[in-house]
Formats: structure tokens, sequence, C-alpha cells
């Protein structure tokens, strides 16, 4: 058993001249090629464009020097032309094919067409797939038994296709083609490189006591996985012996105060009241104890702040001096993230968008 791909013979028109050819016409491809030398012979121009094309087992074949051109063709037993447009690519190297007289002469349904559809044994020089499917699309077939090949109409004429029954062994042919956009990955790369051909014969200066890697000990260290299946770690202070100034009494004559205001506004004290017992429940915060003898430890202010327009919108905040003061002698935690265009870019684009919102939030500072 045999199987004809539909190879058609056209003529290709350019601005130099025009060169009797033959075409594939592959419906499993994305694109449509010509090869580069046929395309210099008819005098074909047009713009520089990187071409990577992905085949059958994930090889890849890049082309930087391929050009995308617009050209004129038609079948050879046809009168009108078609534009097209293609790129270019060194040594096409599709497998050629024959198709005989006798073949041909077997099929009935064929003897009308017989003419059109011989030709000598030939290698196509163009492959035109579905970004031109106007001229590979069949407009007409004309098909007999199973085991003998069909006939289709195409823009480009009659072309022969399908299996016929023989006793010698042919070649399997295999053409699928698409085009590979990697444009997003290689920019990335470049970038990537650049930055680091910069940075050659340059490195940071650390202090003797870099507060990154003491910050990474702690968390080596202290970190454990609790049974629910969260984190617990500790927190990073800048020095073993670190102490906290005292803070108790301030925190207690704010509080004093905002006590006072509430009791002039019943609302406001209600929503002040769910606030704080929202953050208990959920374990951001936890009742002041009366005394204690720890020299780590921060009391934290807090007070309400309300919209203008919005009745109901309080919100819990922190006094910024008072944060500023702990952050004194809590470190930074080190820096995982990397600022690259393959990290922002693949969120960054799509026709669609979600949006959330999540309950319990975490007051601000």
């Amino acid at each position: 058993m045999r199987a004809y791909l539909k190879i058609v013979p056209v003529e290709l028109y350019g601005p130099e001249g025009s060169m009797k050819v033959h075409a594939l016409l592959d419906e499993g491809s994305t694109v449509t090629l010509i090869d580069e030398q046929v395309a210099n012979r008819i005098g074909a121009k047009g713009r520089r464009e990187t071409l990577r094309v992905s085949s059958v087992g994930g090889n890849e074949i890049t082309d930087e020097k391929s050009r995308v051109i617009r050209v004129k063709i038609k079948g050879l037993f046809s009168r009108n032309l078609k534009l097209m447009t293609a790129q270019t690519i060194r040594n096409l190297k599709l497998a050629p094919q024959r198709v005989e007289r006798a073949t041909v002469a077997a099929c009935s349904h064929l003897t009308d067409i017989a003419e059109n559809l011989i030709y000598d044994a030939a290698a196509p020089c163009i492959l035109i797939g579905q970004d031109n499917w106007g001229l590979i699309v069949s407009r007409q077939i004309k098909s007999g038994r199973a085991n003998q090949p069909a006939a289709s109409l195409t823009q480009l004429g009659w072309v022969l296709h399908g299996c016929c029954s023989s006793l010698s062994r042919p070649i399997n042919t295999v053409h699928h083609l698409r085009p590979s956009d990697a444009s997003d990955i290689e920019l990335n790369d470049i970038v990537k490189r650049h930055f680091e051909i910069e940075s050659l014969g340059v490195a940071p200066r650390k202090p003797s006591h870099d507060p990154e890697e003491r910050a990474l000990v702690l968390l080596d260290s202290n970190s454990v996985r609790l049974p629910s299946g969260q984190f617990e770690t500790c927190l990073l202070w800048k020095s073993d012996n670190e102490t906290m100034p005292e803070s108790y009494d301030t925190a207690m004559r704010r509080l004093r105060s905002i006590e006072k205001k509430l009791s002039k506004n019943d609302n406001l004290k209600h929503e002040y009241c769910e606030q704080i017992n929202n953050l208990l429940k959920n374990g951001y915060a936890e009742p002041a104890p009366n005394q204690s003898t720890s020299e780590r430890l921060w009391y934290l202010p807090h007070f309400a702040v309300t919209h203008p327009q919005k009745k109901s919108a309080l919100s819990l905040m922190r006094p910024p001096v008072r944060m500023q003061m702990s952050e004194r002698c809590i470190a930074h935690g080190p820096r995982f993230n990397k600022i690259t265009i393959g990290c922002t870019r693949p969120i960054q684009t799509g026709p669609r968008s979600g949006v959330g919102r999540h309950q319990g939030n975490v007051p601000a500072g």
C-alpha cells in the first residue's frame, strides 16, 4: 500500500521572474515555507524575521536569516494568480514524489483529469500551510474505491492524494510543522546574560556580621512544621542580647484615652470591639499580661480610623513611630525574589483577569 501526499505543480512569480516548481499542500502545517534559493531566483524581498519550526518528535529548526515575503502563485494548469505570504527557509528538503501515468490510468474516476495529475519525480520547494488555507482547501473531490487514490480540486488545480495498492514497500513520510514563538523566553535570557556580564568581577561588600546570613541561620534552626500543616518560626533579632525599651505605660495611657472616646459613641465602641475580637479569634493578637519580666516584650498601642464618606468603614492602626522602634531591634528577612521579565510576564498577559477578597484582614501599620 502506497500513500500519495498533496503535491501539485505550480508557477511562482516574483519581481525578477517566475519559476516552475512543486508545492506540498500540508493541512497539518500552520506556516507556509519557501526554499530560500527559489525565493532568491525570483527576486522576492521581505523583512528579516527569525523562524523557529517545531516538527514531529519535538525536533526544532531555527533559521535566523528567514524572511517574510509576498509572492504570486498559480497552478500549472490554472489561469488565476493568487497572492501568498510565506517565510523563506534554508534547505527545505522535502521528500520527492512522482505520479506515474499507469497509476492514474488504473483509476477510472480520474480519466478526464489524468493529464493534470501526472508529473515526474520532484521534491517540493514550497510547503503551503493553514496560513494560506484558501489555496489548499478541497472544493471538489473525485474518489473511487478505498484502495485507490482520490483527487481534490483546489485554487492551484487538481491534486492527487490518498492510498494506492502496490506490491512495493513505500517509505512513510510525515509532514507536520508549526512556528514556535519563544520571544519572551529569548528576551528574558538576553537580559539575564547582560546583567551577568555587567557584574563580572564585581562582588558586593558584605559586613562582617551580615544580617541576611544571620536571618537564614535563625530561620533554619528555629522553623518547625505544626501538626496543622502550618509553619512556625522565631523573630529575627538583630543580636542575641537585644532588649526592648519599656512600652507598657505608654500603651496603657493610649488605651485609657481610647476608652474615654468610645464611651461617648456606642456605634464606634461596638465596631471597635468587633475588630479586637476578630484579631483575638484569628490569633493575630493576644491579651496583654499584667506583669512580665521579659526584656523582649513590646506593646503596640492602637487607635481607630474612620472614613469620612463611609459610616461603617473602621480600621485599626498602629502608630508609625512605635512600629519603627520595634523594627530597630528586628532584622529584615533574606530576599529571595528576583526581578526578571520572566517572573512578571506570564501574569500580565491574557484575555481575562480575576479578582478576589479574603476575610480576616490584618490591621494596617
